[in-house]
């Protein structure tokens, strides 16, 4: 069901902040586990949770866990489902880690023409891409629109249960802005 399987996730998010390196090793072993199971599905649900956590533990201090958090990233990244991301997934994965190489991701992306529908786990791979690269807060996680905005685009992420609300803002000149 997809109530045991959120609240198993629920459960590694805290062992992901654990201090001790082994405890960190296990559970991203075990979600990697997850995403080639039968709960692959469920897990793609969560990915809007699981992508900005695995960021985090992108950069922590020690190598192992670098490695199997990146490693963990790309299997989640495989369980969205989107036909069009698949071949972007290592260079998000990279843009994570390496903020630097982002603007030249995010025009190959803006340069690719999306074919498939982009539904909730597809955008929660590559909002945190977003945010990654401008610590500004490009996206205004709200239902409701600052005062005034020139011309918002509504995203709307379904999830059962609950609705998401996004306004993205229109993008010039490689720069995400009001």
């Amino acid at each position: 069901m997809y109530s045991d399987t959120r609240a198993l996730v629920r459960q590694m998010f805290e062992a992901m902040k654990h201090d001790k390196e082994a405890v960190k090793l296990f559970t991203l072993s075990k979600l990697a586990e997850l995403t080639d199971g039968t709960k692959r599905e469920n897990i793609a649900l969560e990915l809007y949770e699981i992508v900005p956590l695995l960021s985090e533990v992108m950069w922590d201090a020690d190598d192992d866990v670098v490695a199997a958090a990146v490693n963990t990233m790309g299997k989640c990244c495989e369980t969205a489902g989107n036909r069009d991301l698949a071949p972007f997934a290592p260079t998000i994965i990279h843009c994570i880690s390496a903020p630097k190489d982002v603007p030249e991701c995010v025009h190959k992306l803006a340069a690719t023409v999306f074919v498939q529908e982009i539904r909730s786990p597809a955008l929660a791979v590559t909002v945190p891409l977003l945010l990654r690269g401008n610590p500004f807060t490009p996206f205004v996680f709200s239902s409701a629109p600052p005062s005034a905005p020139p011309s918002p685009s509504l995203l709307t992420i379904p999830r059962p249960g609950r609705r998401r609300i996004f306004w993205l803002w229109k993008v010039d000149n490689n720069r995400i802005g009001w």
